[in-house]
């Protein structure tokens, strides 16, 4: 699990087709610190399993699963990857949990700088609307954010700029395409019939 608090921003350097797998190297530092081989980070949203690392940079596999729901597939080299370590059993939680499981990729209609903060606003299709509401959290490449708006086929994000720097928001064009993973009690509600969804069953998810 991990908190949607990002952590560094790291570098796609290299992506190897292995069959219907794709190892990807990323560069970065900071997360190395305590990085062991099978280690979960999530990067851009997306968990992966650390299979090599050195003092610069680790080594991942991408399932076809992972590939077709996430932006990886066509990812460019050189491009910006948010990256999140595990949380931790004494961890705080400064974000919503998040697993590190793409529900589906979107692309940024909009971006408009306001005078202390970011508005970005995404493409939604029908089938994906019932998962968003406002006020509800929503990790976009990782990113733990709040919904400040919700229409018939988008949604919006307010950012504020400490948010926009430090991670790959940034580098986001109108067109863009990301990582979305919808809040998880959500999908939960969603499922569950609501006459035999109770407190107790929330309490067993976690919650």
């Amino acid at each position: 699990m991990f908190t949607g608090i990002i952590e560094e921003v790291g570098t796609l350097q290299s992506k190897q087709q292995r069959g219907d797998v794709i190892t990807i190297k990323v560069g970065c530092r900071a997360i190395l610190a305590d990085v062991k081989i099978g280690d979960s980070i999530a990067s851009n949203g997306v968990c992966l399993t650390v299979t090599k690392f050195d003092a610069q940079s680790f080594e991942a596999d991408l399932t076809p699963e992972s590939l077709k729901r996430s932006t990886f597939a066509t990812l460019p080299m050189g491009s910006p990857i948010n990256l999140e370590r595990a949380l931790l059993a004494n961890s705080r939680l400064d974000g919503h949990l998040v697993s590190g499981h793409v529900d589906t990729i979107t692309q940024l209609t909009r971006l408009q700088k306001l005078q202390n903060s970011y508005v970005l606003s995404f493409r939604l299709d029908k089938a994906h609307q019932k998962m968003v509401v406002e006020k509800g959290s929503i990790a976009i490449n990782g990113i733990s954010l709040t919904v400040t708006d919700v229409t018939m086929n988008g949604f919006s994000v307010s950012v504020i700029p400490h948010t926009f720097e430090i991670t790959n928001l940034h580098s986001l064009k109108e067109g863009s395409r990301v990582n979305i993973e919808f809040d998880q009690l959500g999908k939960y509600i969603l499922k569950e019939q609501a006459s035999t969804l109770t407190y107790d069953k929330l309490a067993q998810w976690g919650y």
